[in-house]
């Protein structure tokens, strides 16, 4: 579970990082939110092994969960905008709204996970939290490879390329 919640807060705090173009369409294109769903709705479908039945049964509940997951995650990200200068208590409000916050994600996953399992097979969700992930990494690495200003520069100078 802790995995889990660690791979989606990862890929929500992440999805502007991995919206960039990892280079094959274009110098300097930026791949949309709505791109960047379709690649990942197609990524999942295949690596997951959904029919085409499945995938419409799946996918419109996925997507309602991840809009939740990303609410939770901007109201998380408002909290950690408090100035520095605020009193002790203002921090302690902060932090326990922020746990209160991680709880109510955790309940959402397991309540669309629930719901995700009625409507696919628990193996084909299972593949899916894999396959996420796994686009996730790619994703990441693609856009790591590609460097700064999108010039293939890799991040680790001993790559030569």
């Amino acid at each position: 579970m802790k995995n889990t919640i660690i791979a989606i807060l990862i890929s929500i705090a992440a999805l502007p990082v991995m919206a960039q173009n990892n280079g094959r369409q274009g110098e300097g294109r930026r791949l949309n939110p709505e791109e960047f769903k379709n690649r990942m709705e197609h990524f999942i479908t295949q690596k997951a092994d959904l029919t085409t039945e499945e995938a419409k049964a799946f996918i419109p509940i996925y997507s309602e969960f991840k809009d939740k997951q990303r609410e939770i995650q901007r109201k998380i990200m408002k909290l950690k905008q408090i100035p520095d200068d605020n009193t002790t208590a203002d921090f302690e409000k902060t932090v326990m709204e922020i746990a209160s916050l991680d709880k109510e994600a955790a309940s959402l996953e397991t309540v669309y996970y629930k719901r995700l399992c009625k409507a696919v097979p628990a193996r084909k969700v299972y593949r899916v939290i894999i396959a996420v992930d796994n686009f996730h990494r790619q994703m990441l690495k693609d856009f790591n490879n590609r460097g700064p200003r999108g010039r293939g520069h890799k991040a680790n100078p001993a790559n030569k390329e």
